[in-house]
């Protein structure tokens, strides 16, 4: 077993295995290094030099052709989101959903919506839309209601009811 080094207080060091792994690993890397160089003879240079040479010149066009490849990737990524976003516009185009906020739907009375066709198929859901509509209009018009009495106070109203105004 390794012989632990103590701090001061007497209690072992936490970090001693891990720094002297650490040591054991250099020790082997330097020696093995200095000994693989020390016994190299021509060939294993020649092999060496040629590995070293290959990789410098081989480099600059393989990063080229990483480049080109992942440009051609995005490009081609780009078309099919491109696709997929004329496919969802013209899903909604074949729904009667515009990009544009229409009042069209609202003209059409409930009782009628049903009968409504689009391309010849009935418009399912349409009467619900179109009563939602109904009812966010109305909550929406009854808060600007409320918004605006409380804005009043007793006075205001009572000066306009008198119409007498300071």
């Amino acid at each position: 077993m390794p012989h632990q080094q103590r701090f001061d207080s007497g209690r072992p060091d936490p970090f001693a295995p891990i720094t002297e792994g650490l040591a054991y690993y250099m020790g082997n890397f330097k020696r093995n290094t200095v000994g693989s160089i020390a016994h190299m003879d021509t060939k294993n240079w020649l092999r060496l030099i040629a590995i070293v040479g290959g990789y410098l010149l081989i480099r600059p066009y393989a990063v080229k052709w990483g480049i080109n490849h992942q440009k051609a990737q995005l490009e081609k990524e780009g078309r099919k989101t491109e696709e997929e976003r004329k496919a969802a516009a013209a899903a909604n185009a074949l729904r009667g959903i515009t990009g544009e906020d229409s009042d069209e739907d609202e003209v059409v009375d409930e009782g009628d919506a049903a009968d409504i066709k689009v391309d010849g198929e009935p418009n399912w859901g349409r009467r619900a839309r179109v009563r939602q509509r109904k009812n966010i209009k109305r909550v929406l018009d009854e808060r600007e209601k409320r918004a605006l009495m409380e804005d009043w106070s007793d006075e205001d109203v009572s000066d306009l009811l008198d119409g007498t105004r300071n």
